[in-house]
């Protein structure tokens, strides 16, 4: 499970998020809503002096705050709050939107989420448009959960848009669960100014081609986005047996070790134990489950060992801000999910007086949750 977000990386200073609520966006506005909630805690928690607003629109449009907002913990879960409540509606003004959030001064480049048409003519949307950023870009994100591939018409109008406003077109297809399982890069500008002065003579005309520092429009790769949580893929189960012979702490794994462990009916890590191994095959054994409150859930599962984590070993590695971590965000909970650690600090027995403290973890579904000590895990 691969958990990414949507937006990638974010390089200016002072962006707003505007956000189609019209009724083709129901099955991924609550995975948007997510994707904005972790960009916000990661800048209020890491980026100091950003500034962002949140504008929504259906037929009918309302924006977060009446100007650009400071990101700061406050902020971002007062935003947060106020995307909880935003649902789908009818209609979809984008003109209107992108309008009210270029008249912002301060906004240095503005994130469209959207999945189709407008209900005005495109062409007049990247006309009026284009002229109301003054250089400003607009960076478009297509949401798919992938059944049906965008309409043509909506790809040639989000990729006009971003050309013409020298910004950026993806479709972003999500899982069930939120992760961005694929990225398809339509467009990506580059822009690098005209190095030194330009001598107007003949023989510079000639000889010098002062344009050659200007790149190409063509799509570019896809920016980096940033993996919410590190991702070990499974091996091929010949080359994980091979490693398996000549890795040393592949002896942890024996009948009765603490684990976490991957649980197949929903994809969270469970705590359990190990039963045993699986005869004739090294790389997956059986796991037995930790007791929960439904009482009648399966306890016992095959599991390959790259989906089991050996909960002693784990706690050994030292958890400060920035890891990300496997922990519970229910209050009482068995589920560990993906988090990255925004405050505290566990040095689990580092050599030194420094007392470890409980971490607060912001999950990849938007909750910001205090994990007591000795609970999360490095991953």
């Amino acid at each position: 499970m691969l958990i990414n977000n949507i937006f990638g990386e974010i390089p200016e200073q002072s962006i707003t998020f505007v956000v189609d609520t019209s009724g083709s966006m129901y099955d991924v506005l609550s995975v948007v809503k997510d994707h904005i909630t972790e960009v916000l805690m990661e800048r209020a928690y890491n980026r100091l002096g950003t500034t962002f607003n949140i504008i929504e629109f259906s037929s009918d449009i309302t924006q977060w705050a009446d100007r650009m907002v400071e990101c700061t913990p406050i902020t971002a879960n007062a935003a947060t709050r106020w995307l909880r409540g935003i649902e789908s509606q009818t209609g979809s003004d984008t003109l209107t939107a992108l309008h009210m959030a270029f008249d912002e001064p301060r906004c240095q480049a503005v994130y469209l989420v959207t999945d189709g048409m407008p209900d005005q003519n495109p062409e007049e949307i990247i006309h009026r448009i284009t002229k109301a950023s003054y250089g400003r870009p607009v960076h478009c994100i297509a949401v798919s959960t992938g059944v049906g591939d965008l309409p043509l018409s909506s790809t040639t109008f989000l990729e006009n848009l971003a050309i013409e406003t020298r910004g950026s077109f993806h479709v972003v297809q999500v899982g069930r669960l939120g992760d961005v399982s694929k990225v398809n890069s339509i467009y990506n500008s580059v822009y690098t100014p005209i190095e030194g002065s330009k001598k107007c003579s003949v023989e510079t005309s000639l000889t010098h081609n002062p344009y050659t520092n200007l790149l190409s429009t063509l799509p570019a790769p896809t920016p980096p986005f940033v993996p919410f949580y590190r991702y070990n893929p499974p091996l091929h189960t010949e080359v994980f047996k091979e490693a398996l012979e000549r890795t040393p702490v592949a002896s942890i794994v024996v009948r009765g070790t603490r684990i976490l462990a991957r649980r197949d009916e929903d994809g969270y890590y469970y705590g359990g134990s190990v039963a045993q191994e699986i005869t004739g095959d090294r790389t997956k054994f059986l796991v037995e489950f930790d007791r929960t409150k439904k009482g009648r859930d399966l306890r016992m599962q095959e599991t390959y060992l790259h989906d089991i984590i050996a909960w002693n070993d784990a706690l050994r590695h030292s958890v400060v801000a920035e890891d990300h971590v496997l922990a519970p965000w229910e209050e009482g909970g068995k589920r560990y999910g993906p988090g990255k650690v925004i405050s505290g600090t566990e040095r689990r027995h580092t050599i030194g007086d420094y007392k470890d403290s409980n971490v607060v973890v912001a999950f990849w579904n938007g909750k910001t949750v205090t994990v007591e000590k000795g609970v999360s895990v490095w991953i």
